[in-house]
C-alpha cells in the first residue's frame, strides 16, 4: 500500500463515534440489571425481605430471556452494520427483520412456558408462602415485560450502530428513570406492592420502545421490515453463531459462579462465601463495560473493514485493548488496597479487610484476564468467522481456573483462591500467542486482527479544519495524489469541485466553529474514491454538488453518528 502522510489525521472524528457507541452499548448491556436491581432495592426498602428475596428469586429468569433475545439480535446488529457499510441495505433489512423475528419467538416461547408453571415456579423456589405470593405476583406481571424484550433489545443494538448511539442512550436513560420514579409511586403512594414493581418495569420498556418509534416513522433509520428471501436459514444460523459469540461470556460466567460458589463454600465456609459473593457483585456492576467495549468495537471494526480503512481499524482496536486494561488494572489496584470500600458499598461490616485482600487479589487478576481476553478474542477471532476459537478461550479461562483451585484446595483449602490466578493468565498468554501465530502465518494481515486484508492502493488521508488554512493543504495533496496515480485532468478538476462543494455543505450544516473532517483519497483497481467524514447534523449533499461535469457516483449514509459522504470515478 503505497501512503501520502500528512500529519493532520487526528481521528477525532471516529474517537468521537467510538466513544458514544461505547456508552449506548454500556447502557444497553446494563438495562435488564438496572431494571430487576431498582425493583430489588424498593421491594427491600418498603416491602421488606420476602418482597426483595421474591425479586432476586426472578432475576434469572429476567437475564435469561434478556440473554436468549441478544442472542438472536446483536449478532445480527454488527452484521447488518457491516452491510449498510458496504451499501447492500437489502441484505441488512433481511438480517433485521430475521433478527426481531427470531427474537419475539423466542421470547414469546418463554413467556408461554413460564405462564403454565408461573405456581409451579413460585411454590419450587419460594421458601415460605408470603415469599410464594410475592414471586408469583412479581414474575406474573412481569410476562408482559417479556413480551416486550425482543424489541427493547432490538431496537437498542440496532439503531446503536446504525449510527444513532445517543437515541439508544436517550432511550435507556428515560427508561430507567421512570422506573424509579414509578416505583416510588406504585409501591409507596398507591400502596400496590410488588406487582407495582413490575408494572414500572413494564411501562419502562414500553417508554423505551416510544423513543425509537420517531426514528423510524420519519425514515430516519436505513432499516425496514422485509419479507424473507431464500437462504434465511443460513442468515439465521451466522446471527445466532455470532450472537451466542457475544453472549458466551453470560454462560460461562454464570457456570464458574455456580461451581466456585459450592466449592468455597464446602472448603472455606461462609465468610469466604460472602467475601466471593462481593466480588461476583462487582463484576456484575463492571462487567458492562466489557460488553460495550466489546460491540462498539466490533461494530465500528466491521464498518472500517467494509470502507478498507486500516488505519481506523487501528485505532479502534488498540483504543478498546488500552481501555479495558486501563479500567480493570484500576479495578486490581482499587480491589486490593481498598477491600474496605467494597464490602461498605454492600453493607458488610463484619469482615476484616486483612481478611478479604488476598481473594480479592486472586479474583481480580483473574478478572482482569477474563476481560481483556473477551475483548481481544470478539475483535479478532469473532471478526475473522472464528467464533469457535473465541468460545474455547472463553470458556477455557473459567474451566482452567476452576479446575487450578480445585486441585490446589486439595493441598490446602486456603491455596484455592490462588487458582484464578494460576488458571488466568497462562489462557491469557496462549490466546495471545495463537493471534500473533495467524499474523506470522499471513503477514498481510494486522498484528492485532486476524479479520481482514486491504487492498494495495495509493491512499492519502488528513483531519483539517473547514475554515482555516489547512484547506490550501489538502487542495495540494489531492493534486499530489492525482500526479503520482497519473490521472485525467478532467477527473482532478472534478475532483476538486466536488471537494469545495462538500467542504462548503460541512460548514453550512454544522454551528461548531473551525469544525474537523476526516478526509480520504484512494486509488482502487477501477475507480478513485474521495471520502468525506463529519459529526455535524445529518444532511443530504447530492444537490449541492455541480451538475455540468463529469458523471459521478455519490453515496451518503449517517451513520454511527457520522456524515459519510463517498463520492467514485470511473477511471
Amino acid at each position: 500500500m503505497k501512503a501520502i502522510n500528512y500529519p493532520y489525521r487526528n481521528s477525532k472524528i471516529l474517537n468521537h463515534s467510538y466513544l458514544s457507541t461505547v456508552i449506548s452499548t454500556v447502557l444497553t448491556a446494563i438495562a435488564p440489571l438496572v431494571a430487576t436491581l431498582v425493583d430489588g432495592l424498593f421491594a427491600s426498602h418498603m416491602l421488606g425481605t420476602e418482597a426483595f428475596n421474591a425479586v432476586n428469586v426472578v432475576m434469572p429468569l429476567v437475564n435469561a430471556v434478556c440473554v436468549l433475545t441478544m442472542i438472536c439480535n446483536m449478532g445480527g446488529s454488527v452484521l447488518a452494520a457491516s452491510q449498510l457499510a458496504r451499501g447492500n441495505g437489502g441484505k441488512a433489512n433481511q438480517i433485521f427483520t430475521l433478527s426481531l423475528l427470531s427474537s419475539m419467538a423466542v421470547a414469546f416461547t418463554a413467556t408461554i412456558a413460564i405462564f403454565f408453571f408461573l405456581s409451579d415456579i413460585a411454590n419450587l423456589f419460594s421458601t415460605n408462602e408470603e415469599n410464594a405470593t410475592y414471586i408469583h405476583g412479581y414474575l406474573g406481571v412481569l410476562l408482559v415485560y417479556f413480551i416486550l424484550v425482543p424489541f427493547t433489545t432490538t431496537l437498542n443494538n440496532f439503531v446503536s450502530v446504525e449510527g444513532s448511539p445517543r437515541l439508544t442512550t436517550k432511550a435507556v436513560i428515560l427508561a430507567n428513570i421512570l422506573n424509579i420514579l414509578l416505583d416510588i409511586v406504585f409501591i409507596y403512594f398507591l400502596e400496590w406492592g410488588i406487582q407495582g414493581a413490575a408494572l414500572a418495569t413494564v411501562l419502562s420498556a414500553l417508554v423505551n420502545i416510544m423513543v425509537f418509534i420517531p426514528h423510524f416513522m420519519k425514515k430516519r433509520s436505513q432499516y425496514r421490515l422485509v419479507r424473507l428471501q431464500s437462504g434465511k436459514r443460513q442468515l439465521l444460523a451466522e446471527n445466532l453463531k455470532h450472537g451466542f459469540g457475544f453472549n458466551v461470556f453470560n454462560i460461562a460466567t454464570n457456570a464458574f459462579m455456580l461451581l466456585c460458589n459450592e466449592m468455597i463454600a464446602g472448603e472455606l465456609g461462609k465468610e469466604s462465601l460472602t467475601i466471593f459473593g462481593v466480588c461476583l457483585q462487582i463484576q456484575s456492576l463492571t462487567f458492562a463495560f466489557t460488553m460495550g467495549i466489546c460491540i462498539a468495537g466490533i461494530s465500528l471494526i466491521g464498518y472500517l473493514r467494509g470502507e478498507g480503512d486500516r488505519q481506523g481499524v487501528l485505532l479502534i482496536l488498540r483504543k478498546s485493548l488500552n481501555n479495558v486494561i486501563a479500567f480493570y488494572s484500576a479495578l486490581v489496584v482499587l480491589m486490593t488496597l481498598f477491600p474496605q470500600l467494597f464490602f461498605s458499598l454492600f453493607g458488610i461490616e463484619d469482615i476484616a479487610a486483612s481478611d478479604a485482600r488476598m481473594p480479592f487479589l486472586c479474583y481480580s487478576v483473574y478478572y482482569f484476564c477474563f476481560c481483556f481476553i473477551s475483548v481481544y478474542v470478539t475483535l479478532s477471532f469473532q471478526l475473522s468467522g472464528r467464533v469457535v476459537a473465541k468460545i474455547l478461550f472463553v470458556f477455557g479461562i473459567c474451566l482452567c481456573s476452576y479446575v487450578s483451585m480445585s486441585l490446589l484446595a486439595i493441598v490446602s483449602p486456603h491455596y484455592l483462591w490462588y487458582g484464578m490466578i494460576i488458571g488466568s493468565i497462562p489462557v491469557l498468554a496462549l490466546s495471545l500467542a495463537y493471534g500473533f501465530s495467524l499474523y506470522k502465518r499471513n503477514p498481510l494481515l494486522s498484528k492485532f486482527t486476524v479479520s481482514n486484508t486491504f487492498p494495495e492502493c495509493v491512499e492519502l488521508s488528513m483531519s483539517p479544519h473547514a475554515n482555516s488554512t489547512d484547506i490550501d493543504e489538502v487542495v495540494s495533496a489531492i493534486n499530489i495524489f492525482a500526479d503520482t496515480c497519473e490521472m485525467q485532468e478532467s477527473i482532478r478538476q472534478d475532483i476538486l469541485k466536488t471537494f469545495n462543494a462538500l467542504l462548503l455543505n460541512i460548514s453550512e450544516n454544522d454551528r461548531k466553529e473551525r469544525q474537523m473532517f476526516d478526509f480520504f483519497m484512494r486509488e482502487n483497481a477501477d475507480n478513485y474514491e474521495l471520502i468525506i467524514k463529519d459529526n455535524g447534523s445529518p444532511f443530504d449533499p447530492s444537490d449541492t454538488l455541480p451538475t455540468d461535469t463529469l458523471l459521478r457516483i455519490l453515496t451518503y449514509r449517517f451513520i454511527f453518528g457520522m456524515n459519510v459522504t463517498s463520492v467514485k470515478w470511473r477511471k
